[in-house]
């Protein structure tokens, strides 16, 4: 499938149940901010919103449930005491959207043929150095007013999709885990990540996420999280 996100608000949340959604809160469940970048048109900006809608849901979602029971052997048989619940666990795997890349159009004033350029109307600033450097090479350099350049899948400016760095987003929302530092670095307060699917809100902390550049699908990477549920919940966040 292919998908990329295309502006803030494919960011922000939707209230469709089917979509899942993340959400980072403090101990005393307030929110908290997120930051994350954005593709506009002058490149990359960062921006802090308090949840983050995945553009396409995980392939594959299960859960793990245990019940805490001892058995004991006795004359008379086994006596089973039961304990409860261990903390369910949510695991889910799935592609991120496909990493499809497009300059858009650009004007350029040619002030050599091959040597330098520089753009003047809206679309992402290239870097102003040796052409070699630069992620539009493969832009036409006849002198020229107008120069325009078709997209397409990309793994050498994969930096540049929505699609990888609203991936990054999410995986910076594992690197927190809700957990806040001061300066120093020290634990301040350890909250929860909320998760919202299909009318639940599962209350928790991710015990792991991996991903893996798979050669046979170049232009998406592969994920899998698992996710220890401390709390499930009906409604929405």
């Amino acid at each position: 499938m292919l998908g990329t996100v295309k502006v803030l608000s494919d960011y922000e949340f939707t209230n469709d149940p089917r979509v899942m959604r993340f959400k980072l809160c403090s101990s005393d469940d307030t929110p908290i901010n997120i930051p994350v970048k954005v593709i506009n048109g002058v490149g990359l900006s960062e921006t802090k919103i308090d949840g983050i809608s995945m553009v396409i849901n995980p392939t594959e979602l299960s859960f793990n449930f245990v019940s805490i029971t001892v058995p004991v052997k006795t004359m008379g048989g086994f006596i089973i005491t039961h304990w409860g619940d261990e903390l369910d666990s949510m695991s889910a795997s799935g592609v991120t959207p496909a990493f499809y890349y497009w300059p858009g159009e650009f004007e350029y004033i040619v002030t050599a043929p091959t040597t330098t350029r520089t753009p003047v109307s809206l679309g992402i600033v290239p870097p102003t150095n040796a052409l070699a450097d630069n992620p539009y090479d493969a832009f036409d350099l006849t002198p020229s007013i107008f120069v325009q350049q078709s997209g397409g899948l990309t793994v050498k400016y994969a930096i540049l999709t929505e699609a990888f760095n609203h991936f990054m987003d999410i995986l910076e929302i594992y690197k927190s885990n809700a957990v806040s530092l001061d300066d120093a670095g020290m634990i301040m307060d350890v909250g929860h990540v909320k998760i919202y699917y299909q009318d639940l809100v599962y209350w928790g902390n991710f015990d792991s996420f991996n991903y893996e550049i798979d050669p046979e699908n170049p232009f998406c990477y592969k994920y899998d999280w698992t996710f220890k549920v401390r709390k499930t919940v009906r409604g929405s966040i």
